[in-house]
């Protein structure tokens, strides 16, 4: 079991807007609906959705099926199903709204040690994909983890034309050298945010 607590930055309007001229593919904090907490807090993650880094904490095959909803069971928006092999995994995200439905695919390939690890994957959609002009696109994460106390990772997404972009950064600390408790905190800057200033930020713990 895992409780998350996340405080994050609030976004203007006139932010948001520039978001949705500059999409070209689910950007990090889109994806976050489905992850516990920064990628580098838990152990492998979502399997390499998030950082493709984190496969090579997966030592036998597993799946998570997780899915996003306004009324519980009776309105389902989004759902997701992210399966992993060893060091390989494959993730696909549907999501249907009022006015635009999509289907995401990802596969991820990574691996490394315990104290350092890398991994890319290759991301396409099929739908309604004009709405956002989404694009295939890859991704490629890093993660480095000196001591069971604190871990740094980072991802890079980009389309091929390098027409989007996006690099994230985040931190975790474990102040018991275990999952029962992780401090995280991350950071964003898009092809819509150029400057250090202007990236996004959350922060939040972790219980499991």
């Amino acid at each position: 079991m895992a409780l998350t607590v996340l405080v994050a930055a609030m976004v203007t309007p006139e932010a948001k807007a520039q978001d949705q001229k500059r999409m070209g593919f689910q950007r990090y904090y889109e994806r976050n609906e489905f992850l516990m907490a920064s990628p580098g807090a838990m152990t492998f993650g979502l399997y390499g959705y998030d950082n493709p880094a984190l496969l090579q904490g997966v030592r036998e095959p597993d799946f998570m099926f997780s899915w996003t909803s306004d009324q519980m069971l009776g309105d389902i928006t989004r759902w997701g199903l992210f399966t992993a092999f060893p060091n390989a995994s494959f993730s696909f995200v549907n999501n249907d709204f009022a006015d635009v439905s999509f289907r995401e695919y990802r596969i991820a390939l990574g691996s490394g040690s315990d104290s350092y690890a890398g991994g890319v994957s290759v991301n396409w959609y099929r739908g309604d994909t004009e709405f956002f002009n989404y694009k295939t696109h890859l991704t490629a994460g890093t993660i480095f983890r000196p001591s069971r106390y604190f871990s740094v990772g980072a991802m890079s997404s980009a389309t091929f034309d390098f027409k989007y972009h996006e690099l994230v950064l985040d931190l975790a600390i474990r102040p018991f050298g275990t999952p029962a408790l992780a401090l995280y905190g991350d950071y964003v800057l898009d092809d819509g945010r150029r400057v250090l200033s202007q990236g996004k930020w959350s922060a939040g713990a972790a219980v499991e």
